[in-house]
């Protein structure tokens, strides 16, 4: 649920803010299409972080503290 919520603001941002854009797939009509690609990525995303796991990000954190 978070995801889809993540994707459909996402996509209402890029209608907003980025011009001439009207959907990645074809067309405003076909807005749920866009919702799954981008969530598709975002899950695809999460999936990478979650095998990389917490031990690369504690040695990239020691290695540039913040």
């Amino acid at each position: 649920m978070y995801v889809i919520g993540f994707c459909d603001s996402l996509f209402d941002m890029l209608t907003e803010y980025v011009d001439g854009f009207s959907g990645i797939i074809a067309s405003p009509e076909d807005r749920l299409n866009d919702v799954r690609l981008i969530g598709c990525c975002t899950l695809v995303a999460i999936l990478a972080l979650a095998v990389v796991g917490m031990d690369w990000v504690t040695r990239v954190r020691k290695r540039f503290p913040g």
